[in-house]
Order: C-alpha cells, then structure tokens, then sequence
C-alpha cells in the first residue's frame, strides 16, 4: 500500500499470487531504494518502492528464503538456513 499524506485515502493496493509466506523483508540501499521479499516456499521477489511494480521473481531454493542482505552496488544476498547456501543475484540491468 502506498500512502500520499496529502489525500485521506490510500493510493495504490497492490497485491502479488505467492503460495507461501513472506519469510524477510529488506528495503535500500538508498533513498527510493527496492522492497525485497524472501518466501516459505524460497522465492525471492523485488518490488519498485515508488509504484510496487514486480521487478524480478526467482526461485532460489525448495526451503524458505531467511535472509536477505543488500549489497550497495547491484548484489542482494538470500539466504537459505536449510540448506546453508547463500546466493548472489542481481535484477538491475546493466546499461
């Protein structure tokens, strides 16, 4: 949900079809930075903060998603307790 302090009503709801739970939560790096999300069912999503769009869906592993940990440059690193492994991905394009 998006909220503008200057209207008395929410802005924008939006919704994303997962079959499990939201396990973690990171946002950033920076100012207007991305909202990443781990699941119980270990895929890892990555919103837009300004409008909540999907940027990327991957699935990372058959156990939940426990952690994630931004890297300032362009890495995210999820986390899977499970199976002990730690993935380094990146979802923005290189121009």
């Amino acid at each position: 949900m998006l909220f503008d302090r200057t209207r008395p009503e929410q802005t924008h709801v939006k919704c994303f079809k997962s079959s499990g739970f939201i396990t973690c939560l990171q946002y950033g790096p920076y100012d207007n930075g991305h909202i990443l999300v781990g699941s119980s069912t270990g895929d890892f999503f990555a919103f837009d903060s300004m409008n909540l769009n999907k940027l990327c869906n991957v699935k990372i592993s058959a156990s939940p998603v426990t952690s994630l940990a931004i890297e300032p440059t362009q890495l995210v690193l999820v986390g899977v307790q499970d199976t002990m492994e730690v993935t380094a991905l990146t979802f923005i394009q290189n121009k």
